[in-house]
């Protein structure tokens, strides 16, 4: 959940709702493929990104979109 909220924080909702159609046309891709997608939408190492995820960080995040709501 992290990490979406970080995506729509940095590159807006759009660009989720824009890989998701997108997934959907490559049929079944497989997580490295459909993080390539992400990649090309965000301008973002998603892969690298997933690998290095920093619990603090996610933490952080969570937080801040409760604080908010």
């Amino acid at each position: 959940m992290a990490f979406w909220l970080q995506i729509a924080q940095k590159h807006g909702e759009g660009v989720i709702k824009t890989f998701w159609q997108r997934l959907s046309q490559q049929g079944f891709p497989n997580a490295k493929e459909a993080a390539q997608i992400l990649s090309e939408l965000t301008g973002e190492d998603i892969w690298t990104k997933l690998q290095q995820m920093d619990l603090h960080e996610v933490l952080r995040t969570l937080e801040q979109a409760g604080a908010k709501g």
